[in-house]
């Protein structure tokens, strides 16, 4: 896996979006001040992969930044697999991670959106899990030393999770995690087992057996039971029935001795005697009758064509009341007619005063177009005050403008004069620093010439040839003395960065230059935009307003208009009141003939009224008396005569009716003493006779019911029914005829008793037979034994039923049970193994010695052959030939020999899951020597000889010079940012006595 591009956002101190270019980087640094964020793009690359960060494998929120939008972003494109891939993560505070994975080389790859398929795939594309990557690509502070100086007892840890090798820990934990994961169902199996049938299908086999021979004894013992059970049925019932026979002969002999012939023979008697004085009364009370008959007959005519008594009498009452009427009613049409003619006068009255409300309402519609005219004029006068107002204001307004303006045009004149000179200092600066850089140039190339003459007189004495000429050198000759070529290279890179920083201020300068002349440009044009301005306002005044004096103060020029605005108010004022009292007089005489119309409208509805009631009265009168019969009336209209003699009429009709029901009266009392006497003869009639001989017939009826309900046919015998329509002498011979068939009944039933004894006698001893039969003792041990075994039965059927249903199930148990059994016993096996230590200990004996191997190379190359690893962990002295603790080693060569170790553990990790194609390493080099730092950076610089993408985390700014490319964070207010360094702050970095990362924060607070 080789990073292209990184976007981070909201991650840790990068609030806002950063996108860092990996491409075409070998080696790298990315260095900034503690704090800055440098750690935190390890983060961003990590939470993209592998969605956390690198300190812990729970939640990726701690990652949000402070103050940021509560969402951290990471965007990574990388190679892997020979293919470009990008990986997005978000997570956030308020809402749900999202995570995408897609191919930019291959349309057909599906784009994966689930947490889950992403890490499967991602694990797949770099061949490493988190924990893996951690060791093999991204490498974070304080990792190194501690395998170095790690005792034997604490090494081990540590290699373990530096080499996975916990992994093995792991899967004894599986073991024993599945263990007891499968113990409790295989003791929950055992339970559910115990549960069921022991034996399903041996309890089949015995229930089945055990069933057929239940059935045969079962059938045999209900036969018997039913045997016996009609046996029984038959003796109870001969016995019962014998019982019944004998009590019914019993109650007809009993009922058969009471003397009914003399009873008759009385009431008959008695009868003769009373049915003379029966006929007496009936007739007497039929002609009394007669008479009263003929009496209501009367009374219902006169009813009927409404000449009754109480017709008469509410024809009377009628009549009167009209009588009184009358008069009342003449009275009333004149008084109302008088009030006709009142309304009548106050309606003229009200149509004058109408007529002249009109001339009021003319005089209030006239004062209020007078007032509504003179507002038009205070209206005007108070738009002439604004508009004065305004033009004055916005004079006023462009006069301060252009104050203003002149003064920003003569500032900006100003900063071109210093920008001018401080541009004319710069190129002189530029011209010196150029000089210098040639001057230096120029002795380089001396000293270089001087050097090499040096060189070339070096053994040389006098006599000798010339290296150049091959003449003698003189005798007085001396060899020039070598120069210092390294100062004069010093000398040469100073002037030359001199020249460069000159440089780079006079651009600077000439920008600031331009800039002035800009800000110039931009004041004056707009001081001649707010000349015009004020011109055309103070023409625009002195064109409304006439010639004024902007020197006077506002108040006096505006006098004029205001002046004119108070004497409008003050004339509308004046005829604002004119237009109320106008208003008030037209309100107050409507209110008047508002009054006067509301009294005449209230009269003439009490007028209307009162006629109509007077008409509804007088239409009642007229109905009543044409209601009246034509025999109480004369020809004519009503009148007070009219309803005179129709009173006189009623009057006599009233009389003849009393008449009529006085007679009534004396009928009704004759009619009432004949039917006492008739009661009196018919009371003695019912009470002698009529009511014993029903008493009697009654009981006879009762013997006759109880003859003809006895069962036994045998004794059935024809029961006479009493005749129809009866009377004393028939009722004497039916009950003759009765108490005959009663006594031939009772006969019967003693003869059919004696043959029912003789039935149930047969009956008992066929139920001791069956009782025998079944050798049983009693009824009740039959009933027990058939009990117990229709119990036994069911109990048979529910085992068998249980059996069978526990059959499939038992059998699918034990099979899960014989599965299990041997699970658990090699889960058990292995965590035991793998328990004891010994398996761990080889595997990390041979994973340490190919560790050791890999790193006393690596450590050899760094150091020139002389330090080496010993198998123990301890150092190799090549040169004494003798192991030494790393104990023992300088800071430098401490270093050296963790760096070892880890691009060791690299390679180790590497070999398992593929090659590595970058390196990441949060490791400060700040205590090395310029030797030692040399020998790490060749180390690294292998790496990334070898193809992969190779980058150093330091705050260190002096280690600049191994590193082509740069990656620079700062961390201003608003939030790290990153960004490769350019050649002039490298530069910087290297040479410069202020820190690059001071001179950043400098410039972003002056920003």
């Amino acid at each position: 896996m080789r990073p292209l591009t990184l976007t981070i956002k909201g991650l840790r101190s990068y609030r806002e979006a950063q996108h860092i270019d990996f491409r075409d980087i070998g080696l790298m640094a990315i260095i900034g001040a503690t704090g800055a964020g440098k750690s935190s793009i390890l983060e961003g690359i990590c939470f993209a992969l592998y969605g956390r960060p690198t300190w812990t494998e729970e939640s990726a929120k701690p990652l949000i930044a402070d103050g940021g939008d509560g969402t951290a972003t990471a965007i990574l494109t990388f190679l892997a697999k020979g293919k470009t891939w990008q990986v997005t993560r978000t997570t956030s505070r308020k809402r749900p991670a999202n995570h995408e994975l897609r191919c930019l080389d291959d349309d057909h790859f599906e784009t994966l959106d689930s947490s889950t398929d992403i890490k499967a795939k991602i694990e797949q594309l770099v061949g490493l899990t988190y924990k893996a990557f951690l060791k093999a690509v991204i490498l974070p502070q304080g990792r190194f030393q501690a395998l170095l100086h790690a005792s034997d007892s604490e090494r081990p840890a540590i290699l373990e999770a530096v080499l996975g090798l916990e992994q093995i820990t792991e899967v004894r934990k599986q073991a024993a995690a599945k263990q007891r994961r499968l113990e409790p169902h295989l003791y929950q199996l055992e339970r559910q087992r115990i549960q069921l049938t022991p034996d399903p299908g041996a309890v089949i086999d015995t229930t089945t057996r055990e069933l057929a021979t239940l059935d045969v004894r079962i059938t045999g013992l209900t036969s018997a039971k039913k045997t016996y059970t009609d046996a029984k049925n038959t003796y109870t019932e001969t016995t019962e029935a014998a019982a019944l026979l004998r009590k019914t002969a019993h109650e007809l002999e009993q009922r058969i001795r009471e003397d009914f012939a003399p009873r008759y023979e009385q009431l008959l008697k008695r009868h003769a005697t009373l049915t003379p004085e029966l006929s007496s009364a009936e007739a007497s009370l039929d002609a009394v009758t007669v008479e009263e008959e003929r009496v209501i007959a009367l009374l219902a005519r006169a009813d009927d064509d409404g000449t009754g008594i109480e017709s008469t009498l509410t024809l009377l009452k009628d009549l009167r009341s009209v009588q009184r009427q009358l008069p009342t009613i003449e009275e009333e049409e004149r008084d109302l007619a008088d009030q006709s003619r009142d309304i009548t006068t106050d309606l003229t009255h009200l149509e004058h005063r109408l007529g002249a409300h009109v001339n009021v309402i003319e005089r209030a519609d006239r004062a209020e177009k007078q007032e509504a005219g003179i507002e038009s004029e205070v209206d005007v006068a108070s738009e002439t005050l604004d508009q004065y107002r305004s033009l004055l204001r916005e004079a006023r307004r462009t006069a301060t403008a252009t104050a203003t303006a002149t003064d920003s045009e003569n500032t900006a004149r100003r900063a071109v004069q210093e920008a001018t000179r401080a541009l004319v200092d710069a190129k002189h600066a530029a011209a010196q620093a150029c000089e210098q850089a040639e001057a230096a140039k120029t002795a380089l190339d001396a000293a270089n010439r001087a050097d090499a003459a040096a060189h070339a007189a070096e053994h040389r004495g006098a006599g000798d040839p010339c290296p150049v000429c091959t003449r003698a050198l003189p005798n007085d000759f001396q060899p020039p003395r070598t120069p210092d070529i390294t100062e004069a290279k010093r000398l040469l890179n100073n002037a030359t960065r001199r020249e460069t920083v000159t440089a780079q201020k006079l651009v600077a300068t000439e920008r600031q230059h331009a800039a002035a002349e800009s800000t110039l440009t931009a004041a004056t044009e707009a001081n001649t935009c707010t000349r015009l301005e004020y011109t055309a306002a103070v023409e625009s005044l002195t064109a409304t307003v006439g010639s004024v004096d902007l020197e006077q103060s506002d108040d006096a020029l505006l006098a004029k208009p205001r002046h004119a605005l108070d004497t409008a108010k003050t004339a509308h004022k004046v005829a604002g009141t004119a237009a109320k009292k106008a208003r008030e007089d037209n309100i107050k005489d409507k209110a008047e003939i508002d009054t006067l119309n509301k009294a005449v409208e209230g009269r003439q509805k009490v007028l209307t009224k009162a006629l109509a009631a007077l008409d509804r009265r007088k239409s009642a009168a007229l109905t009543t008396y044409s209601a009246t019969p034509a025999r109480y009336r004369t020809s004519g209209h009503a009148s007070q005569e009219s309803i005179d003699y129709a009173i006189e009429q009623v009057q006599f009709r009233k009389k003849e009716l009393d008449q009529l029901a006085k007679e009534l009266k004396t009928a009704q009392a004759q009619a009432k003493q004949r039917r006492t006497a008739l009661k009196v003869v018919t009371d003695s009639l019912s009470a002698e006779v009529s009511t014993p001989a029903e008493r009697i017939a009654a009981q006879i009826g009762v013997l006759a019911d109880r003859a003809a309900s006895t069962s036994p046919p045998v004794t059935a015998v024809p029961i006479p029914a009493r005749p129809e329509p009866t009377s004393l002498v028939a009722d004497a011979h039916w009950a003759r005829q009765v108490i005959a068939a009663a006594e031939l009944i009772a006969r019967n039933c003693h003869a059919a008793a004696t043959i029912r004894d003789q039935a149930a006698i047969h009956a008992n001893a066929a139920m001791s037979s069956t009782l025998d039969t079944a050798q049983v003792s009693s009824t009740e041990d039959l009933d027990d034994e058939l009990g117990k075994a229709r119990a036994r039965r069911i109990q048979a059927i529910s085992d068998q039923d249980k059996a069978q249903a526990d059959k499939p199930r038992a059998d699918e148990i034990d099979r899960r049970i014989a599965l299990l059994t041997p699970q658990l016993a090699v889960l058990a096996e292995l965590h035991s193994l793998l328990s004891e230590g010994r398996f761990m200990a080889a595997v990390l004996k041979r994973r340490q010695s190919v560790l050791l191997d890999r790193a006393s190379k690596i450590l050899l190359d760094m150091t020139k052959e002389t330090l080496t690893f010993h198998h123990d962990f301890s150092i190799f002295d090549c040169q004494t030939v003798q192991p030494r603790s790393a104990k023992t080693l300088s800071g430098g060569e401490t270093f050296l020999a963790s760096l070892a170790l880890a691009l060791g553990l690299i390679e180790l990790t590497s070999s398992g899951g593929g090659r590595i194609e970058s390196l990441f390493l949060d490791e400060g080099f700040g205590t090395l020597d310029p030797h030692t730092l040399d020998e790490a950076m060749d180390a690294l610089t292998k790496q990334a000889d070898a193809g992969r993408l190779v980058a150093v985390i330091t705050h260190m700014e002096n280690v600049a010079e191994y590193f082509d490319n740069i990656l620079i964070v700062n961390k201003p207010d608003s939030g790290s940012r990153a960004h490769w360094a350019s050649e002039p702050e490298r530069e910087q970095m290297i040479d410069g006595d202020e820190p690059l990362s001071a001179r950043l924060a400098r410039d972003m607070v002056t920003m």
